[in-house]
């Protein structure tokens, strides 16, 4: 697949895959990164759907049945994000699901799990996506994201100095 996924591909594809899981599923996906903003209609596409969930192998056919049916790269629905989800106080799941089936519960990951993974990435690609974001956060000042950060991916076992810093650009162009 070389096109990108609009937030209507995104809908009528997760449509499709409730419609392929059997009458006895009940699967639920946490839409991170740029399928996240998509979905929120603050970002135009995105190449693939992250999924803050490892999915069921069940799951995973369905997509697959779908990508074959549209010609879409296999894992145009993955969990690849599931690793970078953060720890700590961070609310993950947004509580208002945005698509809801019988077999499938479809929730978007809140403004400030997706501000962090996304800063905890730090690629040139996802500054936009920060700034976007900002708005939407409850973190209320760019050191309280930095602490935020830091905290939650502590592993790196040394925090980073700079980060409220680069936070606090962010806040500054999302404010222009």
């Amino acid at each position: 697949m070389t096109e990108l996924l609009n937030r209507e591909d995104i809908l009528r594809y997760r449509l499709e895959v409730a419609e392929e899981l059997p009458d006895h599923a009940r699967e639920e996906i946490v839409i991170v990164g740029g399928s996240m903003l998509a979905c929120r209609n603050l970002r135009d596409a995105t190449r693939d759907v992250d999924s803050a969930r490892v999915m069921s192998q069940q799951l995973l056919g369905a997509a697959s049945r779908v990508a074959a049916r549209h010609d879409l790269t296999p894992e145009w629905l993955n969990s690849h994000a599931s690793g970078f989800v953060p720890n700590g106080d961070v609310d993950i799941v947004d509580p208002d699901p945005v698509l809801t089936t019988e077999t499938l519960v479809v929730f978007t990951a809140t403004a400030d799990a997706v501000f962090l993974m996304k800063l905890f990435a730090c690629r040139p690609q996802d500054r936009d996506d920060l700034v976007v974001l900002w708005p939407l956060c409850t973190f209320g000042s760019a050191q309280a994201a930095a602490d935020a950060c830091n905290e939650a991916y502590e592993f790196m076992r040394r925090p980073d100095e700079f980060l409220a810093d680069y936070v606090a650009g962010i806040v500054d162009e999302a404010q222009c």
